[in-house]
């Protein structure tokens, strides 16, 4: 059986609280589905499905990983995006950063011997808010200016995916914690 995997950065508290906020206040508007304030992350990279037999070899994999230095991100602004197309979500963005790219090579290095990925892109550091259906209400939201301190990146989190009619539910497989030169 095949498990719907991706690797995310968890959000501290203060931010999950700040951005759960912006869906209370538009939870009523029509066509807009908002993510679970739990389900908030910040994607590295999705793994799609991946048989059930290689988790286990993933996840000593990934041990790897671990030699990678935390470092932060800084928060940008929310926006509508996809970026150049009609609006089809809301993202809490974060500035590029060498360093978050540098994470997401090693991540597909590693996960490519089990799963079928393409090779990463150029990819924005983001938080999916919400998902707009056709004729959704969305320019009924006015964004506002959120200030967030940097994000401290210190783990990533393997997560399992299931989709239901209620939205997707999040399983935590398995805590990388990176660490300067593999070090604590």
């Amino acid at each position: 059986m095949a498990h719907r995997l991706f690797l995310a950065i968890p959000l501290p508290q203060s931010y999950l609280n700040q951005l759960g906020e912006l869906s209370e206040k538009y939870n009523n508007l029509k066509g807009i589905r908002w993510a679970a304030r739990q389900n908030l992350h910040i994607t590295v990279l999705f793994l799609g499905d991946v048989k059930g037999e290689r988790i286990n070899r993933l996840i000593n994999s990934l041990e790897s990983i671990e030699k990678t230095a935390p470092f932060s991100l800084n928060f940008k602004e929310l926006t509508l995006a996809p970026p150049y197309r009609p609006p089809r979500m809301i993202w809490a963005i974060f500035n590029s950063s060498s360093a978050f790219d540098s994470l997401v090579q090693k991540c597909f290095d590693v996960c490519k011997n089990f799963c079928h990925l393409n090779p990463p892109y150029q990819q924005i550091p983001h938080i999916t808010l919400a998902r707009f259906r056709e004729n959704a209400d969305y320019h009924k939201i006015v964004l506002p200016h959120f200030t967030f301190d940097p994000l401290k990146v210190k783990k990533i989190h393997l997560v399992e995916s299931t989709l239901t009619r209620q939205g997707p539910i999040y399983d935590r497989l398995q805590t990388i914690t990176l660490k300067e030169n593999g070090l604590n």
